[in-house]
């Protein structure tokens, strides 16, 4: 199965390779080989929510083949904050407004970049066809995001 990382911090793409079986903590530690961060200062981001519980299968989080993961990268007492008990695991409105902002530098990376959006058009035809489109690109991530999310 394949993951699209995307980073908050820079315009890179990363196609990963990974399989289900592997726990949160794995995907964390191919992450830190891959782009440098630091695996407790990872904040990776699925579904609009904050992926937790490092023991956790890739497949408990059901992900598909292509679905995006958003890296943020912030400093280790930022992470414990971010994600304290009162917040849940659900995305912020801060980190959702980050998320929001990101759906445009993610439209741009794929214009940018013929190989993304033929991978993306795989999964998500309509999605790579809206590219052109910044509004209705947006919301029709938003409107896969939230079938996903049930």
């Amino acid at each position: 199965m394949h993951l699209i990382l995307t980073t908050e911090s820079s315009e890179e793409i990363y196609t990963l390779e990974v399989a289900l079986s592997m726990t949160l903590a794995d995907l964390r530690a191919y992450v830190e080989a891959e782009t440098g961060a630091p695996t407790n200062s990872q904040i990776l981001f699925y579904k609009t929510a904050i992926l937790e519980n490092d023991a956790k299968a890739l497949s408990e989080f059901q992900m598909e083949d292509y679905d995006m993961v958003l890296l943020r990268v912030v400093n280790p007492e930022a992470i414990q904050s971010t994600t304290s008990p009162s917040q849940g695991t659900a995305a912020s409105s801060s980190e959702q407004t980050a998320i929001t902002n990101d759906v445009e530098k993610v439209r741009l990376q794929m214009l940018g970049d013929q190989a993304l959006c033929d991978m993306v058009r795989q999964t998500y035809p309509e999605l790579a066809a809206s590219v052109n489109d910044p509004q209705k690109f947006k919301e029709l991530l938003t409107k896969i995001e939230l079938s996903r999310n049930g």
